[in-house]
């Protein structure tokens, strides 16, 4: 075993570890898959011993009360003398030769075993990691635990291991079944699941029949919003009630829109004119000798190396114009982080979409979205992502930015940074979707000639 490893299951193993040395951990584990193999020994013997001494211990006090109770001449249950510390050597000799044939090592097929009287539950997964405000309906579980019923995490956050390698975080509340050796289902709550190539195949079950499979990612379900993300990979979303077998590559997100009558998924729109982080376009920047691309130099970026800038100050408010490039009728998502300098005034960046053919009129209070919003991150912090949705009408569709501080003076200035676009579709009506065959009106009885 991996020394670093070792030293790292140790102290894991007598208290929680600081979130340093959890990512040193997840990194050891996510490099080698014998240090997993190793890792679930590890785990798996520290519960087994645990729970053994505690067993041992209880059942010695309870014949230690029974000799008290016995008559003076009745002799004392004793371990002839042996230590606790011989009592732990001597459980984790025994325990060590149980946990080799443990579930997740290479074991004889079951055709070839003879069949138990009472076969025990399944154990398809052992709980690898705990958050220290971990908390679960049924009881405290141990580190290393083979699990068999349904998780019921009430706060806090949880790891999985499968048997297969996949790892599944759950975050509380959360209701997690182990269906398989590669297989589960999530009932309530968020999950995020990471699948080695050795875990392909890896099923999430969810609640409305539909089921996701891996195909080499990292992806997560939250089912609060009932959304998917695909963090990295792609994962195939099967929905037999819905005619839906259709596959989410990385950045996509699908959402169960039960008003639109099923899954949506989002995929990223590459913007038009090189998008807004062109090194080409600098020129293009400056507007009214107030809007200009800024470098690192006063502040940092977002995302890159540059970002945009709203100088308040000029004769007129600082506002950029870009024409995107949409399809009629499908619904996008442009996303921003915004950030501010300090100053007296409000910073406010508003944000109108309006079709490139709308009258002057209507274009002026952004038809198609018209959002206000506060850039309240002080210089070198961020907002969190910012969005507007809308609905094209055309195939030019102008988007306008525009510094709005609410003061007279406008003593403010606007950073805008990582502008992203994103497009919603019907999961139905995407390539490799499964869907009844639409019958030919000349072969229906009854069909007009």
């Amino acid at each position: 075993m991996n020394s670093r490893l070792a030293e790292l299951i140790d102290v894991l193993c007598d208290r929680p570890l600081s979130p340093d040395r959890v990512a040193e951990l997840d990194a050891l584990l996510l490099a080698d898959p014998q240090s997993t193999r190793d890792y679930i020994r590890a785990i798996h013997l520290h519960a087994t011993l645990t729970r053994h001494v505690r067993n041992q211990t209880l059942r010695l006090k309870a014949a230690s009360a029974s000799a008290w109770r016995a008559a003076d001449d009745s002799p004392t249950p004793t371990l002839s003398g042996a230590s606790p510390r011989s009592v732990w050597y001597l459980a984790a000799l025994i325990m060590l030769a149980a946990a080799l044939t443990y579930v997740f090592l290479p074991s004889t097929p079951h055709s070839q075993l003879p069949t138990p009287h009472s076969a025990a539950p399944a154990t398809y997964a052992i709980l690898s990691d705990l958050s220290p405000d971990a908390a679960f309906a049924d009881g405290d579980l141990p580190l290393g635990e083979g699990l068999t019923a349904p998780i019921k995490l009430t706060a806090g956050r949880a790891q999985l291991m499968f048997k297969s390698s996949a790892v599944v975080d759950l975050t509380g509340p959360c209701e997690f079944q182990m269906t398989g050796p590669n297989r589960g289902r999530l009932t309530s709550g968020k999950l995020e699941a990471y699948c080695r190539p050795e875990a392909h195949g890896f099923t999430v079950d969810l609640p409305d029949g539909s089921s996701l499979i891996d195909l080499g990612t990292k992806f997560s379900v939250d089912l609060n919003v009932q959304q998917v993300r695909i963090a990295e990979g792609s994962v195939r979303l099967i929905d037999p009630a819905r005619f839906i077998n259709a596959v989410l590559h990385q950045g996509q997100t699908a959402v169960m829109d039960a008003t639109a009558g099923g899954w949506t998924s989002s995929r990223p729109v590459e913007l038009a004119d090189g998008g807004f982080e062109s090194e080409a376009d600098h020129d293009a920047w400056i507007m009214d000798g107030v809007l200009l691309r800024q470098s690192a130099a006063r502040l940092r970026p977002h995302a890159g190396e540059r970002m945009i800038a709203f100088y308040s100050g000029g004769p007129t408010r600082p506002q950029l114009v870009r024409i995107l490039r949409t399809s009629p009728g499908k619904t996008y998502e442009l996303n921003f982080h915004l950030a501010r300098q300090t100053g007296s005034g409000q910073p406010i960046l508003q944000v109108d979409v309006f079709d490139a053919a709308s009258t002057p009129d209507r274009a002026a209070v952004g038809d198609l979205a018209h959002e206000r919003f506060f850039a309240d991150a002080p210089m070198n912090q961020w907002t969190e992502a910012r969005t507007v949705r809308f609905v094209a009408r055309s195939s030019d569709t102008c988007l306008r930015f525009i510094e709005a501080a609410d003061s007279p003076t406008r003593d403010v200035d606007v950073f805008l940074d990582d502008v992203s676009l994103n497009i919603f579709e019907s999961l139905a009506d995407s390539a490799g979707v499964l869907s009844e065959p639409t019958p030919d009106p000349s072969s229906v009885k009854g069909a007009e000639k």
